[in-house]
């Protein structure tokens, strides 16, 4: 355990109030762990397009209360930085790869 956190685990901060922490399940070969984090990102990208669309319909503004659009707002921040975050774990899962075996 290093700083307080389990090995295996990465955890990233987010903003100045947020950190992400997600565990890493090791496979035997690290593309494995690429496509998992691929297949994660999908889903996030998935669940942000949905939002945006929903957020974007005709009537929107108009017609769903404040602490509805409050919780959607909230809800594509949290997958925007989940994307972010995934998106650079998946970089440094590259950069690892690239270096071969250890």
């Amino acid at each position: 355990e290093e700083d307080g956190r389990a090995a295996g685990t990465l955890t990233r901060s987010a903003s100045n109030d947020v950190s992400i922490s997600f565990r890493l399940k090791y496979s035997e070969s690290i593309s494995e762990d690429i496509q998992q984090m691929r297949k994660r990102l999908g889903k996030v990208r998935n669940a942000i397009e949905r939002l945006r669309a929903r957020m974007e319909r005709k009537g929107y503004a108009e017609k769903v209360p404040a602490d509805v659009k409050e919780k959607d707002a909230e809800a594509l921040k949290g997958h925007e930085m989940q994307h972010a975050e995934f998106s650079a774990t998946i970089v440094e899962l590259e950069q690892i790869e690239a270096l071969g075996p250890s």
